[in-house]
């Protein structure tokens, strides 16, 4: 890798955040912006480096219990995650549609994905997103529905913006490190139409985000800072409840796009 250090480019490769620097409006070399710049530069290979293991561990670990974990989700915990589709389609319901497009973000093995689908009141299309390939292809024979292997980033990458009425994310978001999610709302709001739905849970009995002992990661907050995170982006908060899926206590929100 060649690394041009002369005036007026401090650091340029392909790792570089800036290039082309303004060093030279000064008349000097000014060598220390060039370790300051390379030193941001490795860092955030750094950072990406530890965002992509933290996705890989996570899907390894459900790669490995595909089947054994869609039998839980479509088991006992089926009943337990109807209080939350319930409640979305209610709000969905809302909107004037004659039909709604619908994203079951980290869909998993299509339990709920199945559930809108089959919906009358709101008729929906659904679509489902989830990065584990063994859970989406069990998603896609079990519902007949499209789903896209994916990270939950590439949203915008899938979807037009204002496209979407309805996102669907029950107990997926707390995959998502505390430093990404962030940005990972405003692709989500980028996507949703004006007065779109969004539905997302996190574990709410402690203040934690870090690897759990499995390999996935896991961002737990408590349900008053869920919701501080939705409205910062502007979001309505407009119901709030509890879901006791999958051996945890979930902080549910629903908010809306203005």
């Amino acid at each position: 890798m060649n690394w041009d250090r002369s005036p007026g480019n401090v650091l340029s490769c392909p790792d570089a955040a800036f290039t082309k620097w303004v060093p030279e409006k000064w008349g000097v070399n000014a060598p220390w912006l060039q370790y300051k710049f390379l030193i941001f530069s490795v860092a955030n290979s750094i950072a990406m480096s530890e965002n992509e293991n933290v996705v890989n561990s996570t899907i390894d670990n459900y790669s490995g219990r595909a089947q054994s974990f869609s039998n839980w989700a479509y088991g006992t915990e089926a009943n337990k995650a109807a209080l939350a589709t319930n409640k979305f389609l209610a709000k969905l319901s809302e909107l004037t549609s004659d039909s709604l497009s619908v994203v079951d973000l980290g869909c998993g093995p299509g339990r709920d994905l199945e559930v809108f689908k089959n919906s009358k009141s709101p008729r929906c299309t659904a679509i489902g997103v989830d990065a584990c390939p063994e859970l989406c292809e069990i998603a896609r024979s079990k519902t007949g529905c499209e789903v896209m292997c994916a990270e939950f980033r590439d949203l915008e990458k899938f979807f037009k913006p204002n496209s979407i009425h309805g996102i669907f994310s029950l107990a997926s978001l707390f995959h998502i490190p505390r430093s990404e999610l962030s940005g990972l709302i405003e692709i989500m709001i980028q996507v949703l139409a004006p007065g779109g739905i969004l539905l997302s849970s996190f574990p709410c009995g402690r203040d934690q985000d870090g690897n759990m002992s499995d390999g996935r990661w896991s961002n737990s907050m408590p349900l008053e800072l869920h919701q501080q995170v939705l409205k910062s982006h502007g979001l309505e908060v407009i119901d709030v409840f509890h879901s006791k899926i999958y051996n945890g206590d979930w902080g549910v929100v629903i908010s809306k796009k203005n």
